[in-house]
């Protein structure tokens, strides 16, 4: 009895030590909670067969489980916002003038960056404040506040 107790407990172990080594599969935690499972059952079960089967079922009812509790997390699209397109919705303050379809610059957050109007029919005058709408290649397209 104690010895299948301990196998159980050192596959759960060194299933624990492998998800350690690879974070965020929980693919082995779900080997390790099935071998806790069958470390338990083996209290009261002997037969060794069924103490496999009930670490299969275990295993895969956790992994089911851990999958659908992570689901949320490992479905999301973790896309963080960077370079130029953080700068969307940022207020700047235009540097040199914008006239209408053409280029000007605009400064933000310490930097100066080429910006057009978003309504090429629109000029914008230096040191109007003006709001980042979006990104359009190397150019900010922006709007007057």
């Amino acid at each position: 009895m104690y010895s299948t107790l301990f196998f159980w407990l050192i596959i759960a172990i060194i299933a624990a030590l492998f998800e350690m080594g690879h974070p965020g599969l929980f693919y082995f935690l779900s080997f390790s909670l099935g071998a806790c499972i069958a470390a338990l059952s083996c209290l009261w079960i002997y037969a060794i067969t069924l103490q496999m089967y009930i670490f299969i079922a275990a295993t895969t009812c956790a992994f089911l489980l851990l999958r659908h509790l992570l689901a949320h997390y490992l479905t999301t699209n973790l896309h963080y916002r960077s370079n130029m397109h953080a700068l969307i919705g940022k207020h700047a303050t235009v540097i040199k003038a914008i006239d209408a379809g053409q280029v000007g610059s605009v400064k933000v957050g310490g930097e100066v960056w080429a910006a057009r109007a978003l309504d090429d029919e629109i000029s914008i005058r230096a040191g109007e404040r003006v709001i980042i709408i979006q990104v359009s290649g190397a150019h900010l397209k922006v709007q007057k506040q």
